[in-house]
């Protein structure tokens, strides 16, 4: 296989096709409290998948008290 062709594994989910992680995934994220209700994820992984990247934006969430300076 070319360098430059993909196969793509993807799945359902929330309703949006996804790109399945792996070894080679970048990951970039949204780290704090509370990141339930963040549309990025959903926003940023359509936005990723349709570019053809293999990363995946995920929602951390972290307490304050957590996180060092």
């Amino acid at each position: 296989m070319v360098p430059e062709q993909r196969t793509k594994q993807t799945t359902r989910n929330n309703n949006y096709l996804m790109t399945m992680i792996n070894g080679k995934t970048n990951l970039v994220g949204l780290i704090g409290n509370p990141v339930g209700h963040s549309l990025s994820p959903t926003i940023h992984n359509a936005a990723l998948t349709k570019m053809g990247l293999n990363w995946c934006y995920v929602a951390l969430p972290c307490k304050t008290e957590n996180l060092s300076t």
